[in-house]
């Protein structure tokens, strides 16, 4: 499945400091729901961004 929207955010005081953010399907409310997985590593997210494009 192709998402449209997939984001590579940082965030220096987390443990797994690299976070991939995209949207999925509508929730109860009508509302698109948020999904994230965080890595250690850039390289790692990176290469998870591609895989969800």
């Amino acid at each position: 499945m192709a998402v449209e929207k997939v984001g590579i955010y940082y965030e220096k005081q987390r443990i797994k400091p690299w976070l991939v953010r995209w949207y999925g399907e509508n929730n109860a409310r009508g509302r698109p729901r948020r999904y994230s997985k965080s890595f250690k590593r850039k390289r790692d997210a990176l290469a998870f961004q591609s895989d969800k494009l």
